[in-house]
C-alpha cells in the first residue's frame, strides 16, 4: 500500500508537470497505453487470454474510469494538487452510496451520517483553498471521483 501511494503520488507530480507540455487528454492517452502495454505484456508471459464473458460490465468499468481519469488530470493541471487529489479521493464516499443504491447493501443510518460528514469535512477543507474562479473545475474534480466510485463499483 505504501508503494502504491508513492506511485499515484508521483504519477499526479508527473501530470502537474507534463501539464506544461501536453494537453490532459494526451496525458491520459499516454497513461493508458503504457498501461495497456503492461497488462499485454504480463498476459503474454503467463500466456493469460483477455477474452471475457462479463464484456458489459468492463465497458461500463472502462468508460466510466477514462471518464474519471480525463477529468482527474484535468483538474490536476488547473487546481492545485492537493485540491485535484482530494476531490478525487471522493470515490469511497459515493461508492458507498452506490453500492446502497446498486448492491443491496444495507443502507442504515450511521453509514448515511458518515457520508454526510465527510462531504461536510471536504467542504470545510477546501473552501479556503478553492477561489470563486476555480468551482467549475472542483464540480469536475468531484465528479472525477463520482465517475472513480462508479469503476470500482464495477470491479
Amino acid at each position: 500500500m505504501v508503494v502504491a501511494g508513492l506511485l499515484f503520488g508521483c504519477m499526479g507530480v508527473f501530470v502537474k508537470l507534463g501539464a506544461a507540455y501536453f494537453s490532459s487528454i494526451e496525458l491520459v492517452f499516454y497513461r493508458s497505453l503504457f498501461g495497456f502495454l503492461a497488462i499485454l505484456a504480463i498476459a503474454q508471459v503467463r500466456h493469460l487470454s483477455l477474452a471475457t464473458l462479463h464484456w458489459k460490465s468492463h465497458c461500463w468499468r472502462g468508460l466510466s474510469g477514462l471518464g474519471g481519469i480525463t477529468m482527474f488530470f484535468y483538474c490536476i493541471t488547473q487546481l492545485p494538487l492537493v485540491t485535484a487529489v482530494t476531490l478525487n479521493y471522493t470515490s469511497p464516499l459515493f461508492l458507498a452510496l452506490l453500492a446502497t443504491l446498486f448492491l443491496g447493501e444495507r443502507h442504515h443510518s450511521l453509514l448515511l451520517m458518515a457520508v454526510v460528514l465527510s462531504f461536510l469535512g471536504l467542504i470545510l477543507l477546501l473552501r479556503p483553498t478553492i477561489q470563486e474562479d476555480q468551482w467549475g473545475t472542483a464540480l469536475v474534480g468531484l465528479i472525477s471521483g463520482f465517475l472513480a466510485g462508479v469503476a470500482h463499483l464495477n470491479v
